[in-house]
């Protein structure tokens, strides 16, 4: 994992705050673009049902990165 990308989760795997990353956008190349959404302690629940809704109204389970050889 680049560097760039770990810097943003280090500190919340350390207080152990609940975290989500939700792959909302994609880049023209398909590559996809998220968001980081971070809750206070204890409170997953919140956290998996914004996920929860959010997957329901931008569908990303299905999308893919073309893949070149």
């Amino acid at each position: 994992m680049s560097q760039g990308y770990s810097s943003f989760t280090a500190r919340f795997n350390t207080t152990g705050q609940p975290a989500l990353m939700l792959p909302l956008w994609q880049r023209k190349a398909g590559l996809p673009l998220a968001m980081q959404r971070v809750g206070r302690l204890g409170d997953e629940e919140t956290r998996y049902s914004l996920g929860g809704q959010l997957e329901q109204a931008l569908p990303w389970a299905g999308r893919r990165a073309a893949l070149y050889a």
